[in-house]
């Protein structure tokens, strides 16, 4: 598998015991879309700790995204840090993402890495126009708390369709709706990338070594 090393953003908590989300992008988006950066900045307001990546692909510049093998095993890199230098006593893990970094969250998660929840944002049911095409045979064999959120008029997620796949998985799951094609959350969104940086917190910015191996 070819390797490189992708971006990580990270924010750490000072709170004991704090909830640890690592979140992915989407196939056309960075570790900077919008809908990651707001639902980053809502939870560090709470006092959770944040990590965004770029996968592979987009850490090398590249458009297109990579065969699921190695978006899964970027993600699997990236967690495998994360754990190594979580401090001790630090609270749930919960992973997920916007869309494809979703999936492959969940993809993951239902082969066997461990995690506290899934957080999946505009999860890809199925590809566009193509409703039988379904993504969900692997969600039967996740067994963890599940967040979906998804917007009401999303094209890669009929929510008639979600709702028989929310009843196969054998775990706490639950569906929000959100009006438009995603959700919106406006409060973080409307501030400028620049002040997304927190005075209070620290930011570092780290590699990750070769996906291949773990870091």
């Amino acid at each position: 598998m070819p390797g490189g090393a992708v971006e990580v953003d990270r924010w750490p908590s000072a709170r004991r015991g704090a909830v640890t989300f690592v979140l992915a992008h989407g196939a056309g988006g960075s570790r900077h879309d919008p809908l990651l950066v707001a639902v980053g900045g809502a939870l560090r307001e709470r006092g959770h700790a944040v990590v965004r990546f770029d996968f592979l692909y987009r850490a090398l510049g590249r458009k297109l995204p990579d065969r699921a093998p190695i978006l899964e095993a970027t993600f699997q890199a990236v967690l495998a840090r994360v754990r190594a230098e979580r401090p001790r006593g630090s609270g749930p893990l919960i992973i997920g993402g916007k869309s494809m970094g979703g999936r492959m969250a969940s993809r993951i998660v239902a082969a066997g890495e461990p995690a506290s929840g899934l957080l999946l944002l505009s999860y890809p049911l199925h590809p566009a126009k193509r409703l039988s095409e379904l993504r969900t045979e692997h969600l039967t064999r996740i067994a963890i708390p599940t967040l979906f959120v998804q917007g009401t008029r999303d094209p890669l997620c009929d929510l008639s369709l979600l709702r028989p796949a929310l009843a196969t998985m054998g775990s706490t799951r639950r569906a929000v709706r959100a009006r438009g094609r995603e959700p919106r959350p406006t409060r973080a969104k409307a501030r400028p990338r620049e002040r997304e940086r927190d005075r209070t917190r620290r930011r570092g910015r780290e590699r990750v070594g070769r996906a291949s191996r773990g870091g």
